[in-house]
């Protein structure tokens, strides 16, 4: 079944609807034909409709929108409580349509057409326009930053791209309040947006070193005179690239690199070139030598227990660029520029690490990663695999869905492929929904150890029958592998069903491309399969705790 898609507007938006559904991808995605409608109106037809979309776009126009701005348009009285009553409504319709979809873009206000402001005390009077829009577009950020499918887009971006944004002969005849190049740039931002919901956004970036991170061969020049920073504009372009990829580490993106060269020699760079924004210690992984990149690139995903599709590869190189691309159909290789002067631009466009929420465990990832280093090379100091989980000294922490860790909840439910039985997806609405049904009962997983703490890596959601118990979520983090925690997980299942002596609980598999190990834990259970989906356990067997789990 196609992902539908739907946009509701106050203006007519037929061509930004031509050019978004040029553009999409129709095997996946349905994109309705807009309605030329009052904003409200559009809203209402999609609250009271029984279809739930993938995704919304909704975009309206500030003066048609909120009237009491509209007065200050026309140079009348300002009524501050009116205003933000109107803005308050608006949220609260905002917040009604979305429960109707997954993911809901919504569209920024801008200055209407022709509107210059209030000249120098534009941004500061409390009659000004730009005043009182940043005000209003703050109220309602403020209002919707924490809803997990609600997506603020700011379309002063897109105008700036814009010299020409608007044409007032199609305003006149059609009432389309921008021009063709406006919509045909929101257009394909959209798409890289919608995309990212619909496939995961990548976890690993790997970077080629030379003429890459910086200008020249580190081999032949030294650390010292590769071209990076100074005064000169090939090098400022190389830190600025450097900063951005610096930005989106900071908000969980890993990074690697792989480099045919000497390690020693590169990693000079790293340690006393001060003009390098990224540090050694930005890096989850390198594999820097004289190998096949392809074959580096396959050891790193498997250190990092990282599937192909999570991956983007950054070289310089047409040629390594090419065999990555035939070895890792999956992984996303951008065409380079051969100037560095546009490496930071062209990064940007890429538009697949976008993250609209972070967690504790996003900022963290780097760390964790290389505290899972840290296990793997002891591991080798011990015989059996139980002797090294018994080393780790594991404890771990049992609690409920609640806010404090719901986002990072809602992550694992819509980005964990392997470890999880029905892959079902769902947004902080229905969510919430959910929890607040009496029957249905959650619990959350954190686990640490000796070498450092893994955050929340597990989720298990069931519902209590009269006769029965039906699990109807169970996730667990690729990263928290070969640990035992989905059998402590059941075992806590399980003593909800002894303590009130119910005998049966179901699990119901939806087969995926990737969810093979949930499969094969409900395999290691030894249960009963009824019909294509169910696995039934009874507890009249005994369920053992994991000894090494405290």
């Amino acid at each position: 079944m196609k992902k539908g898609i739907k946009i509701v507007s106050d203006f007519n938006s037929d061509l930004f609807y031509n050019y978004l559904n040029n553009k999409i991808d129709k095997k996946i995605y349905n994109l309705d034909k807009p309605n030329f409608e009052l904003f409200t109106s559009g809203c209402y037809k999609i609250i009271n409709s029984k279809n739930k979309n993938h995704v919304l776009i909704a975009w309206s126009r500030v003066e048609e929108t909120i009237k009491e701005y509209s007065n200050l348009l026309n140079n009348n009285k300002l009524i501050l409580k009116n205003l933000e009553t109107e803005v308050d409504e608006y949220i609260n319709l905002i917040l009604r349509i979305s429960e109707k979809t997954e993911n809901l873009i919504l569209i920024s206000w801008v200055l209407p057409y022709l509107e210059t402001g209030r000249y120098l005390k534009d941004l500061t009077d409390k009659y000004g326009l730009s005043y009182n829009l940043n005000k209003i577009n703050l109220r309602v950020s403020n209002a919707l930053k924490n809803k997990s499918n609600i997506f603020l887009f700011n379309l002063d971006f897109i105008i700036q791209k814009n010299s020409k944004p608007y044409n007032p002969k199609l305003w006149y005849t059609t009432k389309t309040p921008y021009n063709n190049n406006l919509f045909e740039i929101a257009s394909e931002d959209f798409i890289g947006i919608i995309n990212n919901f619909s496939k995961p956004s990548k976890k690993l970036l790997v970077l080629d070193l030379d003429n890459t991170l910086w200008g020249g061969e580190i081999g032949e020049l030294g650390w010292k005179k590769i071209n990076l920073g100074g005064h000169n504009y090939i090098g400022e372009a190389f830190v600025d690239f450097q900063k951005k990829i610096k930005s989106l580490k900071k908000k969980g993106l890993q990074l690697a690199i792989i480099s045919k060269n000497e390690e020693k020699i590169a990693l000079e760079a790293f340690k006393n070139n001060k003009e390098m924004i990224l540090k050694l210690k930005d890096f989850v992984a390198w594999r820097i030598n004289w190998n096949d990149k392809a074959k580096n690139l396959q050891e790193i995903l498997k250190e990092l227990n990282l599937s192909s599709d999570s991956c983007v590869f950054i070289d310089d190189n047409i040629n390594e660029r090419n065999r990555i691309k035939t070895s890792f159909p999956e992984v996303l290789v951008p065409n380079w520029p051969n100037d560095p002067s546009y490496y930071a631009e062209e990064f940007l466009k890429l538009n697949c690490f976008n993250s609209n929420h972070f967690s504790k465990e996003d900022v963290n990832r780097t760390r964790y990663y290389k505290d899972e280093k840290k296990r793997n090379k002891i591991r080798k100091n011990y015989i059996t695999q139980n002797e090294w989980l018994n080393s780790l000294k594991i404890k771990v922490k049992i609690e409920k869905i609640n806010d404090s860790n719901k986002m990072r909840v809602l992550q694992l439910i819509n980005k964990t492929n392997q470890m999880n039985l029905t892959t079902r997806r769902f947004n902080e609405a229905e969510l919430n929904k959910i929890l607040k049904n009496n029957k249905i009962l959650s619990g959350t997983v954190r686990i640490k150890d000796k070498l450092g703490d893994m955050g929340l890596i597990g989720i298990y959601i069931f519902m209590i029958k009269s006769k029965e118990i039906q699990v109807l979520d169970f996730i667990l983090s690729c990263r928290a592998f070969g640990r035992s925690i989905e059998h402590l997980m059941f075992y806590q299942i399980n003593l909800h069903a002894k303590k009130r002596k119910i005998k049966k609980i179901i699990f119901t598999y939806l087969k995926t491309k990737k969810n093979r190990p949930a499969l094969d834990f409900l395999s290691s259970l030894k249960l009963k399969k009824k019909g294509k989906n169910n696995f039934i356990f009874n507890n009249e067997f005994k369920v053992i705790k994991p000894k090494h789990l405290n």
